[in-house]
């Protein structure tokens, strides 16, 4: 993950794929990410989560970068016929894809589809990503 100088990653997304992500399409992966984390939920035996309700800083930002998050993305690229973004980003290196999937999180927070939430979500979802449900 190379690293500027004044400690920023190099990674952007490019303006020609983030074009791409309108507001349609971002409800559409936002509805999607929720399905695919609810279908694991009934698949482990536990009920769904209301993921509906949930903040930026209280889950979203920990599931970018999850297979469901990604599963979710290249669902929603084959429905809208994006096959080069799909082609893009499976040609990034994983630190860049993470931090692409990190922007696209980012992107639900800007059209309004997901809360930012707080600070001390923030901070208590930070000393829970490592804590499993038994």
């Amino acid at each position: 993950m190379p690293i500027r100088d004044d400690l920023t990653f190099e990674y952007e997304m490019p303006a020609e794929i983030k074009q791409c992500f309108t507001k349609e399409f971002m409800t559409d992966f936002h509805e999607k990410v929720i399905e695919v984390f609810k279908q694991n939920d009934i698949h482990q035996g536990r009920s769904p989560y209301c993921y509906e309700k949930t903040a930026y800083y209280a889950w979203w930002m920990n599931m970018a970068g999850t297979s469901g998050f990604h599963d979710a993305f290249i669902d929603i690229c084959e429905k809208y016929a994006l096959n080069h973004v799909v082609d893009y980003v499976k040609q990034l290196p994983w630190y860049d894809g993470d931090l692409f999937e990190g922007e696209l999180a980012d992107l639900l927070v800007q059209y309004g589809l997901v809360e930012l939430g707080t600070a001390e979500e923030y901070e208590m979802s930070e000393s829970l990503i490592f804590c499993m449900d038994e």
